[in-house]
């Protein structure tokens, strides 16, 4: 499976994680149970899920790469993804970020 996306000028390709390159897909959320559901999904597609409870740990562990993508919490304790997002362009970090939130209230939303 190859999945392409364009980041300003540049263009990503990501492979499945049965080939050399694997795909990885940072799993950041605080809750147990949406971290292991969203990686049994990423999983079943064949792609490398790496799950994290704290932004702090993802933070600790993360590595900019050409096959590499976040699902990112919006709302976690202490740092909040748009927070996450920020300390990743600090580092020159430019990994492509899905943000999820099981909350579904206005300021959530924009």
């Amino acid at each position: 499976m190859r999945l392409r996306w364009r980041i300003g000028t540049r263009e990503r390709t990501l492979t499945n994680g049965k080939r050399p390159g694997a795909v990885i897909v940072y799993i950041v959320d605080d809750d147990a149970s949406v971290r292991h559901g969203f990686a049994r999904l990423i999983r079943s597609a064949g792609l490398d899920a790496r799950v994290f409870a704290s932004p702090e740990g993802f933070l600790a562990e993360v590595v900019d790469g050409p096959g590499a993508c976040v699902l990112l919490d919006i709302s976690m304790p202490h740092l909040t993804g748009p927070l996450v997002q920020e300390l990743l362009n600090a580092r020159d970090i430019s990994l492509p970020v899905i943000t999820v939130s099981a909350s579904d209230d206005e300021p959530t939303r924009e």
